[in-house]
């Protein structure tokens, strides 16, 4: 936090006020969809395609908005992405069929992934210690996560198309803001069009083997956001009303947003790698508890870790890339990482979607932790690879 005090200047401020508000934008929705869709009378199933109309998008765009920065800016995308998202947001109020659910998720997964690569670019260019950037990054992606779902949890409890006419407010606040930030030019990699070609034979190998290891950790995360929600509300053990689901996704935001910053002291002492790892763990046991407890405290209890251990893995990862990477070859580096995110984000609600459906919430939530694990014990081996 002294970082913060000493070195945010105007157009940083811009930045990390944009970036939070557009996120809380988009979070906002994210307790309240899924519960909003089984509200219209929608399959456990139909929840699983719907959001993996998400996924296919943001793969297919992510490494596309990766190679644009280059040459249009940073800047410029996240402008127009927070210009789109205001218009999608609003766009859900006006939709009550799977079809235009399914094309809602494809576009805010356009958008998403624009501001995803933008922001995380902006950011990189703006503050020189890689892993305090990203960290920085994450933080104030989870303090949205924080603010987000307990602003839709409450408009819902009044109307959930309330929320989306919220959302698509906020997001319009956002694209004011980003009218303020600046952006840094670096002769390097200024209208230069980076391809995989381009990368030399370490930074490929660096490439494949974070972006293999990150698929996990957003298929878990899509899969607990997608189908928590529908599990909190209609399970016996819980029976949590709309309030309550945001105020547990939030939990993950107030753990995330502190964490960040031990984790990346942590990782200057143990190592990257080890903290990398330790972060697929503590994932491991939040959802190997999730169909154990019962109660609104246990489930705000699996919610904080998962939230630690996403705030271990994401930021970390992401400065391990880039440390790896040519000037030049950053923009699109993080946009095919970001794609193996999407890969994780795309086939999570939609396998665990049909064993939930089909074995029951607890089953599905046993695989995915066991995918987990399975990604934890390759993690390290991996990993140094990419240091020979």
């Amino acid at each position: 936090m002294r970082f913060l005090r000493n070195r945010v200047t105007a157009p940083l401020f811009f930045l990390f006020s944009a970036q939070l508000i557009s996120r809380t934008a988009s979070a906002a929705i994210t307790p309240v969809f899924p519960i909003y869709m089984r509200s219209l009378g929608f399959a456990i199933a139909d929840l699983g395609i719907v959001s993996t109309s998400l996924g296919v998008a943001l793969i297919v765009f992510e490494p596309a908005w990766g190679s644009l920065i280059n040459r249009l800016g940073a800047k410029k995308i996240f402008l127009l992405s927070t210009l789109l998202m205001a218009l999608v947001l609003f766009s859900y109020s006006l939709v009550t069929d799977l079809a235009g659910f399914i094309f809602l998720r494809f576009l805010t997964g356009i958008v998403g992934s624009a501001n995803a690569v933008s922001t995380r670019t902006l950011v990189w260019q703006a503050i020189p210690r890689k892993e305090k950037a990203f960290g920085i990054w994450y933080a104030i992606s989870a303090a949205s996560g924080v603010i987000g779902p307990v602003i839709g949890g409450v408009v819902a409890a009044q109307s959930y198309v309330l929320t989306f006419y919220f959302s698509a407010l906020i997001a319009g606040i956002a694209l004011v803001l980003s009218i303020g930030i600046s952006e840094s030019k670096n002769s390097e990699s200024a209208g230069a069009d980076s391809t995989i070609k381009s990368m030399d034979k370490s930074e490929k190998k660096a490439l494949l083997i974070c972006s293999s290891l990150i698929i996990m950790p957003y298929f878990l995360r899509t899969v607990y956001m997608t189908f928590m929600p529908v599990f909190a509300k209609e399970s016996a053990k819980f029976l949590l009303g709309p309030v309550e689901i945001g105020v547990a996704v939030s939990a993950m935001g107030v753990a995330g947003f502190f964490a960040p910053f031990a984790f990346s002291e942590l990782a200057t002492k143990k190592g990257v790698k080890n903290v990398i790892v330790l972060g697929m763990v503590v994932e491991v046991f939040a959802f190997l508890l999730l169909p154990i407890v019962a109660g609104f405290p246990a489930l705000l209890l699996t919610a904080v870790l998962l939230g630690l251990g996403e705030a271990a893995i994401s930021p970390c990862m992401m400065a391990y890339l880039i440390s790896k990477f040519r000037f030049p070859n950053r923009g699109l580096a993080i946009g095919v990482y970001g794609a193996a995110e999407d890969i994780g984000i795309l086939t999570g609600p939609l396998v665990a979607g049909y064993i939930y459906q089909d074995y029951g919430a607890e089953f599905s939530f046993y695989f995915t932790a066991a995918l987990m694990a399975t990604n934890a014990v390759i993690a390290l081996p991996l990993l140094r690879k990419t240091s020979q």
